[in-house]
C-alpha cells in the first residue's frame, strides 16, 4: 500500500473515532436536553399546583367573607380566583406528559366547576337572606308597634271596670312575642335547624293567646287583635324563611363548599408530591447521565490518543525508517560507491519507486 493511502487511512481512522465521539456526545447531551425540558415542565406544573392550593384557600376565605360580611367585592374576587385556578389546571393538563396525569387535572377541573355551582347557590341564598332580613326588620317593627298599641290601650289606659282577664292575656301575649323574637334571634345565631321548631312552638302559643283574646266579647279587642294576628303571622313566616335560609347557607358552606375545597387541595397536594418525586428522579437521572458521559468520554479520549500514537508509530516505522535507509544508500552512491545495494527495491510504494529510479540512474 502506498504511503499516501497509509496516511489517509491512519488519519481517516482518527477522524472516524473523533466523529464517533462527537456523535455519541450529541446523542447523550441531546437526551439530557430533552430530560431538562421535561424537568422544566415538571417544575412549572409544580409551581402551578402550589399556586392553585394557595388560591383555593383564598377561594374559601372569600366565600366565608361573603357569607358573614355580605361583601360584594369578595364575591367578585371569588369568581376571579376561580378563573385563575381553572387556567392553572388547564395549563397543567396541557403540559402533563402522560394521559393518566392529564386525567387527574381534568378531574380537578370538573371538581372546581361543581364547587363553583355550589358556591353560586350559596351566594344566591346569601343574597336572598339579605332581602329576607330587610323584610323581617319591617315586619318586626310592625308587630312591635301593634303590640305596643294594644298594651297602651288595654293595660296602661285600662278603665277601672275593664275585664282584668284581657289585661292578663295581653301581657301574656307580649311576653310570648318577646319569646318569639328571642327564638328568631337564636335561630339566626345558632347554626342548626332545632330553632325552627322552637320558633313554631312559641308562635303557636302566641296564636293560642290571640284566639283567647278573640273569644272575649269585646269589639275593641277584636279590632286590635286582627291586625296584630296578621302582623304576627307575617313575622313568623318571614322569620322562618330567614332562619331556614341562614341554615341553608351554613350547611352549604360547612357540608359542601369546605369539603370540596379540601378535597381539591388534597388532590393538588398529591399531584405536587408526585411531581416532586418525578423531579428528583429526573434530576438523579441527569446527574448520573452527565457523570457516565464524562467517564465514557475520558475512556474514548484516552483510547483515541492511544490509537493516534499507535498509528503515528506504525506510519513512522513503515515510512520514516525505509526513507532513512534509502537516504543512506543514496549518500553512499553520491560518494562514488556504485556497488551499494539500495534498500526498498522490492517495495510497492513510493519508497520502492524512488529506489528503483535511483537504481536505474546508477
Amino acid at each position: 500500500m502506498s504511503i499516501k493511502y497509509r496516511l489517509y487511512g491512519g488519519f481517516g481512522v482518527l477522524i472516524l473515532v473523533t466523529l464517533g465521539l462527537i456523535f455519541y456526545a450529541a446523542i447523550v447531551f441531546g437526551d439530557i436536553g430533552s430530560v431538562i425540558t421535561r424537568m422544566n415542565s415538571i417544575a412549572a406544573n409544580n409551581a402551578r399546583t402550589l399556586q392553585a392550593e394557595e388560591d383555593l384557600e383564598r377561594l374559601r376565605r372569600t366565600t366565608l367573607r361573603y357569607v358573614y360580611d355580605r361583601d360584594e367585592a369578595s364575591r367578585q374576587e371569588n369568581g376571579e380566583i376561580a378563573a385563575k385556578v381553572l387556567a392553572g389546571l388547564q395549563g397543567a393538563e396541557k403540559s402533563a406528559p402522560r394521559e393518566e396525569r392529564k386525567k387527574i387535572y381534568r378531574d380537578m377541573q370538573a371538581g372546581l366547576a361543581n364547587l363553583q355551582q355550589v358556591t353560586q347557590t350559596l351566594f344566591e341564598a346569601v343574597a336572598q337572606s339579605k332581602t329576607d332580613n330587610t323584610k323581617l326588620v319591617k315586619s318586626a317593627a310592625n308587630l312591635g308597634a301593634r303590640m305596643a298599641e294594644m298594651i297602651k290601650k288595654f293595660v296602661d289606659n285600662a278603665a277601672p271596670d275593664s275585664d282584668p282577664s284581657i289585661e292578663i292575656l295581653v301581657l301574656k301575649l307580649d311576653s310570648q312575642i318577646q319569646q318569639i323574637r328571642v327564638a328568631n334571634l337564636r335561630g339566626q345565631l345558632v347554626q342548626n335547624t332545632d330553632m325552627i321548631p322552637l320558633l313554631d312552638e312559641t308562635t303557636a302559643k302566641a296564636m293560642a293567646t290571640i284566639a283567647a283574646l278573640q273569644a272575649k266579647d269585646s269589639e275593641d279587642v277584636r279590632a286590635q287583635i286582627a291586625p296584630l294576628a296578621s302582623a304576627l303571622t307575617d313575622f313568623h313566616t318571614t322569620a322562618q324563611g330567614l332562619v331556614s335560609r341562614i341554615h341553608q347557607v351554613h350547611d352549604l358552606f360547612a357540608d359542601k363548599v369546605t369539603p370540596q375545597i379540601s378535597q381539591l387541595q388534597q388532590s393538588l397536594a398529591g399531584a405536587r408530591q408526585e411531581l416532586a418525586d418525578n423531579f428528583e428522579f429526573t434530576k438523579s437521572y441527569i446527574e448520573n447521565a452527565i457523570v457516565s458521559t464524562a467517564f465514557n468520554q475520558k475512556i474514548i479520549g484516552a483510547f483515541t490518543l492511544l490509537m493516534g500514537a499507535l498509528i503515528a508509530f506504525l506510519i513512522a516505522r513503515s515510512v520514516s525508517n525505509p526513507i532513512l535507509a534509502l537516504t543512506k544508500g543514496m549518500r553512499e552512491l553520491a560518494e562514488g560507491n556504485f556497488g551499494v545495494v539500495l534498500p526498498g527495491l522490492k517495495r510497492k510504494d513510493e519508497v520502492g519507486n524512488i529506489a528503483r529510479a535511483v537504481e536505474a540512474f546508477k
